[in-house]
């Protein structure tokens, strides 16, 4: 499957910097059957919001995101903000960056492998995957931090209080 990538602000508002994306080409053995694995050094990555990969990304629905480009932030605001990037879909790669929350219940998440939402920003949720960011302790499993909602919670939220930066990757 291939997709778009969106980052999503909804609860809270919520932060993000240096989201980098590299496609991936090689499988370890132990896991040829399942899934291709990253490569092993840090070749490859491409910056997502670089000056030429920013012009690349769009804002469906309502609220939005404002991006600093001297301390690279991007910053979502005013609800349902669905930033999504229209550049190269990728089928096969990983996904990394790093998030803030303002609050302890973001309510927010990276979404992956959808289609052009064009104007509907419910898309992205309906025909999507979504790696949860919100309560680190919900009553709802699948909406705690690093779930993929909402087909598997995570184990545990790991995250760190609101106000500090917290790392994620994903391999898809």
């Amino acid at each position: 499957l291939s997709g778009r990538i969106q980052l999503q602000s909804e609860g809270a508002e919520l932060y993000y910097r240096n989201p980098e994306i590299r496609p991936l080409h090689e499988m370890p053995a132990e896991y040829r059957k399942y899934m291709l694995s990253p490569v092993a050094d840090e070749a490859g990555f491409t910056d997502l919001l670089s000056p030429a990969a920013f012009k690349d990304w769009r804002q469906c629905g309502p609220g939005s995101f404002d991006h600093d480009p001297n301390s690279g932030v991007l910053t979502g605001k005013g609800g349902m903000g669905l930033f999504w990037y229209g550049g190269q879909q990728y089928t096969n790669f990983v996904l990394r960056g790093e998030f803030r929350q303002s609050g302890p219940i973001a309510d927010s998440g990276v979404f992956l492998r959808f289609p052009d939402p064009k104007s509907d920003p419910w898309n992205a949720v309906r025909q999507g995957h979504e790696l949860e960011i919100g309560d680190p302790n919900p009553k709802i499993p699948t909406w705690r931090t690093g779930s993929l909602y909402p087909f598997q919670p995570s184990t545990a939220a790991n995250t760190s209080p609101p106000g500090e930066w917290n790392t994620y990757e994903l391999t898809a």
